[in-house]
């Protein structure tokens, strides 16, 4: 499956998210990023 997001860059990229499948239950589901050039991380102490 693919969608297509915006993001914010002030955050971090996420490697995955828990989806809900039950109102009980949840799944770890994998993010993977297509078409994303350079992208740095940097936290001004």
């Amino acid at each position: 499956m693919r969608i297509k997001v915006m993001v914010d860059i002030r955050n971090p990229l996420r490697r995955g998210m828990r989806v809900a499948t039950n109102p009980n239950s949840s799944k770890w589901v994998d993010v993977k990023y297509e078409r994303l050039g350079d992208f740095c991380y940097f936290v001004e102490s």
